[in-house]
């Protein structure tokens, strides 16, 4: 397995642990690329939250994080250079 399929993995664990509403999402400048992130009303709190609980699962996470407006009151936060991987389909359902 790949260093970034386990980083991938390691977010997505932390993200269902603290029940973070994860995705896939195309930043700015990724040119249709994705890569994972969260989104989140609260999103300081959430992404301490997920700082504390990924060093836990993956102490060497050093990934280059960045957050989004989302136009509404939530934010993403996304992992530009943590793609998703092609043989994983979203398995939660977006909010309307």
């Amino acid at each position: 397995m790949s260093k970034k399929r386990e980083v991938f993995d390691a977010i997505v664990e932390v993200c269902e642990n603290l029940d973070l509403d994860y995705r896939d999402y195309s930043g700015r400048c990724m040119y249709g690329k994705k890569c994972i992130g969260f989104v989140s009303e609260h999103y300081l709190n959430d992404l301490v939250d997920f700082g504390m609980e990924m060093n836990e699962v993956y102490p060497d996470f050093n990934e280059d994080t960045r957050c989004d407006n989302m136009g509404r009151d939530a934010m993403i936060v996304y992992f530009p250079y943590v793609s998703w991987p092609d043989d994983v389909e979203m398995e939660q359902e977006e909010e309307d």
